[in-house]
């Protein structure tokens, strides 16, 4: 029936125009259902205008947003297979190609790109080798497209299931079905597989300028200027643990410092404290004479003192002559 309709339609309009150049005049053919039939006249125009003008729309922004036309062509790719496979959903749903079916296909492309920018995204961010990107992307980003975009649409989609009007049951609720479930599965499936084998660089390394990093004394790092590129991830990972080393270096440093500042002061206080237990003695006639130092050692000749306080005077006279030997180099 429709296509006796489309029939009929181009059959007066073929006839308009003849009389038109026949008789110098305009004549046209009008008919109620001439609105509706019109859309079905041009339908491969139709379709490249309305898919093709917001492909294009949707590399150029990815295009400048990322700046990597690599990235934005797998985007395109990823939207084209989309395309081809809801219109293979579309023949088997029985849903026909006209201005509600183009429109909700022009739709489907903007809800496309976000099963599939996140996850390129991410992975463009991510250094390391494009098995290893991949995988990281899809950890990070994974659940967020699962359980904001996916299942989100979906249940927003179901509700359409139960409606009593045609148009939304087979034009929505079918179109929009098929887009949730093939676009999760180009975004969480088909996508990462392709980044992990064709995906471009990262941007750590594609943004990387030359000249040398080492300067004009050379050292070990200088030659990563010959490659004129960020340092890999591998690099980055030494890099953070020779950071790691350093800190702990100085901090050893720290403490061998601290502890040369507080042996004078503990040798100090231990000499004065042999000192008052020496005028002890003396004032109470305990020792047999004033008793002098002999040698470096810090030994006392004459008066009697326990073995604790001997040794204590010992080891502070020890440490002040080790702290001098130490000065002294």
């Amino acid at each position: 029936m429709c296509d006796q309709f489309i029939g009929a339609l181009k059959a007066a309009r073929a006839f308009a125009a003849t009389a038109s150049r026949d008789l110098g005049l305009e004549v046209f053919p009008y008919s109620v259902f001439h609105v509706f039939f019109e859309q079905y006249l041009t339908p491969v125009r139709d379709a490249a205008y309305m898919v093709g003008l917001p492909c294009l729309a949707v590399t150029g922004a990815a295009w400048a947003f990322t700046g990597s036309l690599w990235a934005s062509a797998i985007l395109l790719l990823m939207l084209a297979s989309l395309l081809l496979q809801l219109g293979g959903a579309m023949y088997l749903a029985g849903i026909q190609v006209n201005a509600v079916s183009l429109v909700n296909l022009a739709m489907a492309l903007g809800i496309a790109v976000e099963f599939n920018a996140h996850i390129l995204h991410s992975f463009c961010v991510t250094p390391g080798p494009r098995p290893y990107r991949a995988r990281a992307a899809l950890v990070k980003m994974g659940a967020s497209v699962t359980s904001g975009i996916t299942l989100t649409k979906f249940v927003g989609v179901v509700v359409l299931a139960f409606a009593k009007t045609q148009i939304f049951e087979v034009y929505y609720f079918r179109l929009y079905l098929a887009l949730v479930v093939l676009g999760a599965a180009h975004g969480l499936v088909l996508l990462p597989v392709v980044l992990s084998r064709f995906g471009p660089p990262s941007w750590s390394e594609g943004k990387g300028g030359g000249g040398s990093t080492g300067g004009g004394g050379g050292g070990g790092r200088g030659r990563r200027g010959g490659s004129g590129g960020a340092p890999s991830w591998r690099e980055a990972e030494l890099e953070s643990g020779r950071g790691l080393g350093g800190a702990g270096a100085s901090g050893g440093a720290k403490a061998q410092d601290e502890a040369g500042t507080a042996l004078p002061a503990l040798a100090a206080a231990g000499v004065a404290a042999a000192a008052v237990a020496l005028e002890e003695r003396e004032q109470h006639g305990g020792a047999a004479g004033a008793g002098a130092r002999a040698g470096s050692g810090g030994s006392f000749a004459g008066g009697s003192f326990s073995g604790d306080e001997l040794e204590g005077m010992e080891m502070a006279d020890s440490v002040l002559g080790g702290d001098r030997a130490g000065g002294g180099d």
